[in-house]
């Protein structure tokens, strides 16, 4: 629903030609209608219609005859693995592939609530289809997720429970590419297996072609401190994807982790309109807003996810308590760090801890900081796999708890020596 025009949205979105489409259900008929349009000039290129019968058989042939048609259309090779994909059922339960829908829907808007949503709609779609192997991944997805940032779950419980979707889901289908990616989200964060993420990591850049879920993979490229081999493969995965708004924040990260804060900024300044109701870019643009110096923007953000949302990781939190300090609100930053407190009494997930670390952090009371590190980590906290790239821990890299930390976690078993600290430090 909008007024732009073909060569606003074209210009806006940086493409040369758009395809347009519109779906219609008429009994048990469904029709889609497409065409592609040259985005400057508003001409009709071509044109396709296909119709066929609402079962859940045909729903996938359907969608197989159109990307097959408009990639012929276009002149695009499809390789024999992409058109397996492609022609595949997932499941022959059209009920399962409705709950499985709604539950995919709920997952994407990234926040606790519609988290807890999809949960019961993935397994409504698994107790209709026992081999939905879809509906294991999303549900193990939200598990992972919820686990390492809501505090719905304790992070352990989250990935037991994530894993046991996930092995299920292997024995089914064991060539599934998106399974074994989240799997080595879980072995990255949960586990702290360096050694297995590390394995996986270089598979996937020898076979880069095959790496049909590069998410995982370029975020450990970053906390390991090789930015443009993350890049890369955010570039693949925006191409593939464009509409997954975090891709962009992620980009952004590697960009600042190579002190590139200028196309950082672009990238960011580009997205935000686009993504101003995703509560995950939103969350994600403010922490990095933050790393590039720009508060008044990060602040932006963090107000439209309080107008939108009710939930509050605790990585909000503690961009709150930071700039109540700043701006002289000493009461309001003492009742934000009493919250992070009491959010790791609780045991809760989301890295409370580590947060309560990084703020003492920017006060430059690093003997404080050292405290919850320790406590950060004896709790296992998923935070932790960014000891190495946290550019608030800059200063006390050279310290020889730091280094204790920085061995037991992980890093230096695949050979990863400390990073020196940069010149320059936010705040």
């Amino acid at each position: 629903e909008t007024d732009k025009t073909s060569k606003e949205i074209a210009t806006e979105l940086g493409v040369a030609k758009l395809l347009q489409g519109n779906l219609q259900i008429s009994g048990n008929q469904i029709k889609i209608n497409l065409q592609l349009i040259d985005g400057l000039s508003n001409d009709h290129l071509w044109s396709e219609e296909y119709m066929k019968e609402w079962k859940s058989d045909e729903i996938f042939k359907i969608q197989a005859d159109v990307v097959e048609g408009i990639a012929a259309k276009m002149s695009a090779r499809i390789t024999e693995k992409e058109l397996e994909y492609i022609e595949k059922v997932p499941t022959k339960n059209k009920q399962a592939y409705s709950y499985y829908l709604q539950a995919e829907f709920q997952l994407y808007k990234l926040n606790a609530s519609t988290h807890a949503n999809a949960i019961p709609l993935y397994e409504k779609a698994i107790a209709l289809d026992s081999n939905f192997v879809e509906a294991y991944r999303g549900l193990a997805h939200v598990w992972n997720i919820s686990g390492r940032l809501w505090g719905n779950h304790d992070e352990q419980t989250a990935w037991s429970n994530a894993k046991r979707f996930l092995k299920k889901a292997q024995e089914i289908d064991p060539n599934n590419k998106e399974v074994e990616e989240i799997l080595h989200f879980g072995y990255l964060y949960y586990d702290w297996d360096f050694e297995k993420s590390e394995k996986y990591y270089q598979q996937c850049l020898k076979d880069s072609l095959t790496d049909e879920y590069p998410q995982v993979n370029a975020d450990y490229g970053i906390k390991t401190g090789r930015y443009q081999e993350a890049i890369n493969a955010l570039n693949e995965e925006i191409l593939a994807d464009p509409s997954v708004g975090v891709l962009f924040c992620f980009k952004a990260r590697a960009l600042i982790g190579m002190d590139r804060k200028k196309e950082a900024l672009e990238i960011l300044r580009a997205m935000n309109s686009l993504h101003s109701d995703n509560f995950g870019y939103l969350g994600e643009s403010a922490k990095h807003y933050f790393y590039l110096g720009e508060y008044a923007k990060s602040k932006i953000q963090l107000k439209k996810i309080l107008d939108q949302f009710q939930d509050y990781p605790p990585i909000l939190v503690w961009l709150n308590a930071v700039y109540a300090k700043v701006d002289g609100n000493h009461d309001e930053a003492a009742n934000h760090l009493a919250e992070l407190h009491e959010r790791y009494k609780k045991g809760t997930s989301g890295s409370p801890a580590w947060f309560i670390a990084l703020y003492h952090c920017t006060l430059k009371d690093y003997e404080t900081a050292f405290i919850w590190l320790q406590k950060s980590y004896d709790g296992h906290e998923a935070e932790m796999t960014w000891l190495r790239e946290e550019p608030l821990l800059a200063p006390i890299r050279n310290d020889a708890r730091y280094k204790n930390l920085y061995e037991k976690v992980g890093f230096s078993r695949i050979g990863l020596p400390i990073k020196a600290a940069p010149g320059n430090l936010p705040l």
